[in-house]
């Protein structure tokens, strides 16, 4: 049985985050959504499907064929959808069917003589030529339908890995005058990982896994359920509970059930709560986001230019890759800022949405530095951690210049029209 992840057309739902990645490649967990269901189901990912240009993005980080580089074969296939959290309770094997999950495909399991006649790498054209001669049943998995859902799914997604990871136990470098509070069971430092003296490792609530080559510097809590990636660093401060960190991370201050997908830095003072940080996204210091707000209320957050209500009293910020805050930025709860923007703090909190590729000075969007001009800066910083931007990159981003160019340009003609009747 071979596994390929797809990606609907929900995809808009999980903007900023996705517009630089499939959906199916947002972090959940200790792992990003497709590793997770593969390691889950017991498969290695052996195709995907995704948005057009996107596909070489999808290709470098799953290893597998993408869109029309797929060839069914002569396997039996179980497409994926990539939104399901947890496929654990669909059947590997079993006989050709759709899965439904109230009005969306889960997945789809077929043989090999189905998936053929059936096959297209276009998901759409596939699933009506694959529904024509195949029954679907009723599924009750979880689906993501937005992001501040990996977000509030989060914790109990790493209590799950932990266990199902089955490692505990010091391998790495716990320094004499570190603690760990809890079961020393709950708590993981793989080989090259250091914690420093003054460091305390609270597992009482959750397990701790910190990955190789990370290290808690001395002053730093971290409260499980917690996972600190590859070369990460805690440089001080409240890790508190359900965090991600992705890889080569620098974090301090205060964080709490956040998810950074890698390469960002948080290094100084400063709260960042019940948000969904990109990657290569420098937070200067004493950025800080409400998470909550004063009347405890449903937090609203812009989605496709609309505000939905996610239901929950505790939603932070969805934050683009490449973003950059100045000293003292202040983002309100639900706040969306998109890929590449630069915010410039005026001591007032910044508006709940900012488009891609601009800059907020005096609290008002405006162009901004340029694509080209941006681009550069964003190559100079990955240089900086030993990765090369490639012209995949180049191309991906603009791309998303492109697609996210009507939203821009409309709140930067609203801002300026306030500017004009201010003066």
């Amino acid at each position: 049985m071979k596994l390929c992840i797809f990606e609907d057309d929900k995809y808009e739902n999980f903007y900023p985050v996705a517009l630089t990645r499939p959906v199916f490649c947002l972090k959940y967990g200790m792992n990003e959504i497709y590793r997770r269901s593969a390691r889950i189901l017991g498969l290695e990912v052996s195709g995907a499907l995704t948005r057009d240009y996107l596909a070489p993005i999808a290709t470098r980080l799953t290893g597998a064929p993408v869109n029309g580089e797929i060839e069914p074969g002569d396997d039996d296939w179980l497409l994926l959808n990539g939104r399901v959290l947890d496929p654990t309770r669909i059947p590997v094997e079993g006989p050709n069917e759709v899965g439904i999950c109230g009005s969306e495909v889960a997945y789809v399991r077929g043989d090999n003589r189905s998936i053929r006649e059936s096959w297209s790498p276009n998901l759409t054209t596939f699933l009506n030529r694959f529904l024509e001669d195949h029954d679907h049943v009723e599924v009750d998995v979880p689906v993501a339908s937005y992001a501040w859902d990996l977000i509030l799914g989060n914790s109990g997604a790493l209590e799950e890995d932990f266990r199902m990871l089955g490692r505990s136990g010091v391998e790495g470098d716990l320094a004499d005058g570190s603690y760990i509070i809890g079961d020393g069971d709950d708590v993981y430092i793989a080989p090259g990982a250091r914690v420093d003296p003054l460091v305390v490792l609270d597992a009482s609530d959750g397990p701790i896994y910190i990955d190789e080559g990370a290290r808690a510097f001395p002053h730093t809590r971290v409260e499980g359920p917690c996972f600190v990636g590859r070369n990460a660093q805690l440089v001080g401060g409240k890790i508190r509970e359900g965090c991600t960190i992705g890889p080569v991370c620098r974090i301090g201050g205060e964080v709490e059930e956040t998810i950074f997908h890698g390469y960002s830095n948080k290094y100084h003072d400063g709260f960042i709560g019940h948000s969904y940080v990109g990657e290569w996204v420098n937070l200067g210091a004493l950025t800080t986001n409400s998470d909550l707000k004063n009347d405890y209320g449903g937090v609203q957050v812009f989605v496709k230019g609309s505000l939905v209500d996610t239901g929950s009293p505790k939603v932070g910020s969805m934050i683009g890759d490449h973003v950059k805050t100045g000293i003292g930025s202040l983002l309100n709860t639900g706040t969306v800022v998109g890929v590449m923007s630069v915010l410039m703090p005026s001591g007032e909190v910044f508006p709940k949405n900012i488009p891609s590729f601009c800059l907020l000075i005096k609290n008002q969007i405006r162009g901004g530095l340029g694509l080209q001009k941006l681009t550069q800066t964003a190559r100079a910083v990955m240089s900086r951690r030993g990765v090369e931007m490639t012209e995949e990159d180049v191309g991906m981003l603009e791309r998303v210049f492109e697609i996210t160019s009507r939203d821009r340009e409309s709140l930067i003609k609203r801002d300026r029209r306030k500017r004009t009747r201010s003066r």
